[in-house]
């Protein structure tokens, strides 16, 4: 089973959707400075050339070439040249709802980190640059694209607090509920027990649940049921009818589920499963 916040941070980037309002590049001399304000959108620079001082909620950083940086919304900022010589960087501006702000606020993500390929980070830059001033039906796409590529760079390589996620009632709570839902795979799950045991109404517990994971219940549960489905029929040679009785299911209600999922039918699914496995072997 994985940590309860490794599974609510999969969740959430699986629901993740942003909106990237502007990029460009920029570059000014010694002595500018950005007037400090709240944004009420994130950013991401890459820094090009030389040095920044930038000041997040009276914290102090210092912005430097070959640096991603991460600078949050909602939170009063300001940014200057520190340095002699030009201060370049890529930038772009994006919104997040509301759900996903709480779970990068929990995450406590770092200021920056460093760019190891800059060529490729400052590629998806550009890609997202030139979408956004194209006037297509696939600009969106290309942009999304793009920036869901820049934003996976950021979150792979740094430290992520997930051990801030863990305070707090309700986290303890999902915990709980996680757990339940573990231990009951091969069962039929219902609101009412998962609600008791968050110790909350039925009604109200399905909103905190999507509100914490970001999916409702009954879609996260056929989720966890769907993927045990498809390690039995990669791993044993029960009959589909066997592996439903294991993951809680009727037969059917599982053939249509998993033909939804996957678009093809557990029998098929595990069909070509070993035939691929056969031909890595071979």
């Amino acid at each position: 089973m994985k940590l309860i916040n490794e599974q609510i941070i999969q969740n959430y980037l699986q629901q993740f959707h942003s909106e990237v309002t502007l990029a460009a590049y920029a570059e000014d001399g010694p002595g500018w400075r950005e007037e400090s304000f709240i944004p009420d959108f994130f950013r991401l620079c890459l820094i090009e050339r030389g040095t920044a001082f930038v000041e997040i909620d009276g914290q102090s950083y210092v912005a430097r070439q070959g640096q991603l940086v991460f600078l949050p919304a909602g939170v009063r900022q300001a940014i200057s040249n520190c340095g002699e010589e030009n201060y370049g960087r890529y930038w772009c501006h994006f919104r997040i709802n509301a759900g996903d702000m709480k779970l990068f606020e929990a995450l406590e993500l770092p200021f920056s980190i460093p760019v190891v390929s800059v060529e490729t980070v400052r590629q998806l830059f550009s890609k997202i640059i030139t979408a956004l001033s194209q006037d297509s039906f696939v600009s969106a796409l290309r942009v999304r694209g793009a920036f869901l590529e820049l934003i996976s760079y950021y979150f792979e390589r740094c430290t992520l607090r997930e051990e801030a996620l863990g305070q707090g009632e309700s986290y303890r709570k999902l915990k709980d509920v996680f757990a339940y839902i573990e231990a009951h795979l091969d069962q039929v799950i219902h609101i009412e027990e998962l609600a008791k045991v968050a110790y909350l109404h039925p009604n109200y517990f399905i909103e905190f649940f999507k509100g914490m994971v970001g999916s409702p219940p009954i879609h996260y549960i056929n989720q966890l049921k769907l993927e045990r489905a498809k390690q039995l029929l990669e791993s044993s040679d029960d009959y589909v009818a066997r592996i439903a009785m294991q993951v809680g299911m009727q037969n059917h209600y599982l053939s249509r589920l998993f033909k939804q999922y996957t678009g093809m039918s557990p029998s098929r699914y595990r069909q070509i499963y070993r035939r691929k496995v056969w031909s890595t072997v071979e």
